[in-house]
């Protein structure tokens, strides 16, 4: 990829060997510092470049559960890493509701 290419991800996909450090911040962080703990989230959009396993697998067991949760699993998303997201979430009363390629819509039953 180009040098003016938008996109980075969590790991090095294109093999280029560059890389920049930016803050990442955890869901219930985010909301506390937005002065939103205690609140309920309705939707919840995850486009976020090869980070939604680390990310899913650490704000679905902390109880943050959005109403709608839309992921995009970054291609390749290899299934033993689909699955266990997949099925933490059926747990919780998800059900996946769209698919359309990589972006994946679940619902949670109240």
């Amino acid at each position: 990829l180009g040098e003016n290419h938008s996109s980075h991800f969590i790991t090095d996909l294109h093999h280029t060997g560059k890389y920049h450090e930016v803050p990442c911040l955890r869901l219930s962080t985010i909301m506390e510092r937005l002065g939103h703990q205690g609140r309920e989230i309705y939707l919840l959009k995850m486009d976020i470049e090869g980070a939604w396993y680390e990310a899913a697998m650490d704000f679905i067991p902390s109880g943050l559960l959005p109403k709608v949760l839309a992921i995009e699993f970054d291609s390749p998303a290899p299934v033993w890493r689909v699955a266990p997201v997949v099925r933490m979430l059926e747990e919780r009363g998800y059900s996946l509701v769209i698919q359309e390629k990589d972006n994946v819509t679940f619902l949670r039953k109240v």
